[in-house]
């Protein structure tokens, strides 16, 4: 199993992990009850690879953790224990109640294709990808300050503080 050591970065004042897993390195996710976004220890958003999520002793596969995906946009986490595997070469950012303070930020998922314009009205943390601030290239991890108008170059993907 991974022995779960994080790089640690700070976002608009909160502390935010980040993970890289390798091909093979599993971890487990116990859960005893159903977790909705609101109650949730961590939060996370995937960036790159594709982690498989298998049910201890029945077996049963949950959908695939892939880039973009985040309880955020399941809504909760179904209660038991998990085994997760990486199939690929994997990453994911995580904002962890207790790492800060017993809270935990408003947060959307930021996941925009090349090509796209957006004027953030919300700060954002860009966790993977590239963006063109005016006439900057940024590349993640970039802290992006709400006003800015971005244009994204590479698949841009990360959290919105909502508050």
């Amino acid at each position: 199993m991974s022995d779960f050591r994080f790089e640690r970065y700070e976002a608009f004042g909160w502390i935010v992990h980040r993970k890289i897993l390798a091909v093979g390195e599993r971890f487990e996710v116990h859960a005893n009850g159903d977790i909705d976004v609101a109650n949730a220890p961590d939060v996370a958003v995937w960036t790159r690879g594709r982690v498989l999520v298998e049910e201890q002793g029945t077996g049963r596969r949950l959908p695939d953790r892939q880039p973009g995906d985040s309880i955020l946009r399941r809504g909760r986490t179904q209660a038991g224990r998990f085994v997760c595997t990486a199939a690929e070469p994997s990453e994911f950012w995580c904002i962890n109640r207790v790492a800060n303070r017993r809270r935990q930020p408003k947060l959307a998922v930021l996941d925009a294709e090349p090509g796209r314009e957006l004027r953030l009205v919300r700060n954002a943390l860009l966790c993977e990808g590239r963006v063109r601030v005016g006439d900057v290239e940024l590349a993640a991890p970039q802290a992006l300050a709400k006003g800015a108008r971005v244009v994204v170059l590479e698949r841009a993907i990360g959290f919105l503080f909502m508050e």
